[in-house]
């Protein structure tokens, strides 16, 4: 679905975007546990949501 929103072939997106991708899954797992690790914390007493 993506490669055809983009108009593109899946094997034209692998071959031109894979790179960005690549070696980058350590770094991109490192940012989503800081993130989630965010919402394990306990609040502080009257502290609101962040919108």
């Amino acid at each position: 679905m993506v490669a055809q929103r983009a108009g593109n072939s899946v094997e034209v997106l692998l071959s031109r975007y894979a790179k960005c991708l690549y070696d980058r899954q350590s770094i991109n797992n490192h940012r989503i546990e800081g993130l989630l690790s965010s919402y394990d914390q306990p609040r502080e007493p009257g502290e609101q949501d962040e919108e």
